[in-house]
């Protein structure tokens, strides 16, 4: 998913924005969608994957809002790793994405 089809979405029904932040500094760069402590989507638009983005979203998901679980596809490598450097680590809660025949996984922060 591109990150402008998504912000173009969001700005023509504007009641879809609650829980929505975006990275923004003169191009939108990504979007975070939060609901209550569980990260609901997070995307960076590919052409600036690995500029800071996706670690700005989430750090202020974390440390602003509390945030301390997500999903992910079990099969994305990249983003498993990027969730682990920032604290995450999966939950062992598994489940088919809706919709598709691909499973997701839990990850979670501070099980202890």
């Amino acid at each position: 998913m591109q990150v402008l089809p998504l912000a173009e979405e969001l700005l023509s029904t504007p009641d879809k924005l609650d829980g929505y932040w975006v990275y923004d500094d003169a191009f939108v760069k990504g979007i975070l969608c939060l609901s209550g402590k569980e990260v609901k989507e997070l995307y960076v638009e590919p052409f600036f994957q690995g500029q800071g983005v996706g670690k700005t979203l989430l750090e202020f998901a974390v440390s602003e809002r509390g945030a301390d679980t997500l999903w992910v596809l079990e099969k994305n490598e990249k983003a498993i790793r990027f969730y682990r450097s920032h604290g995450f680590e999966p939950t062992g809660e598994r489940c088919l994405e809706e919709g598709t025949t691909e499973h997701i996984m839990m990850m979670g922060r501070n099980l202890a």
